[in-house]
């Protein structure tokens, strides 16, 4: 994908309405910026391992988990079980992979297509909400940090 401002655009259009816009003046950061000064403006955003247990648990109850409470979490991925599970094999999970941006339904047996589903549409779109940083069209976090459109935040601090 080309590094150009409608790319930018269709990027930050993913993220409309969310309070994420920042724009880097000559003296300071402000979230008000001019079309003209859209080269200047990027995005903070929460990296995926990050997520709070909360925002994990709500994301389970937005896709229809509601039963879905108990965490394990690994440092590339989060899998979140149904409550008061006594084993971890062969039961429905919820995985979420901290660098792909993956979000699969495992039914303990096989793995489902989530992808046709649109589970994963579902999900983007409640972590981005959340002001996660997702890979884009191809792109992967690293990437789109990289090209200054998005900076991370980790507990209210930023890292550039």
């Amino acid at each position: 994908m080309e590094n150009n401002l409608q790319n930018k655009a269709k990027f930050f259009a993913q993220y409309w309405w969310q309070k994420v816009f920042v724009a880097k003046g000559d003296d300071d950061t402000y979230n008000n910026w001019r079309p003209e000064e859209f080269d200047k403006v990027y995005m903070l955003l929460k990296p995926l391992s990050d997520i709070s247990d909360e925002d994990a648990i709500e994301l389970c109850v937005f896709l229809k988990y509601n039963n879905y409470e108990t965490l394990s979490r690994t440092e590339t991925d989060l899998t979140i079980f149904e409550k008061d599970v006594k084993s971890y094999r062969a039961i429905p999970s919820i995985i979420i992979d901290f660098e792909t941006g993956l979000v699969e339904w495992d039914n303990g047996e096989s793995w489902d297509d989530n992808r046709t589903t649109g589970f994963n549409c579902y999900a983007y779109d409640f972590l981005r909400s959340k002001g996660y940083l997702l890979p884009f069209n191809g792109l992967s976090t690293e990437e789109l940090i990289s090209r200054g459109w998005a900076v991370l935040t980790s507990n209210h601090t930023v890292n550039k």
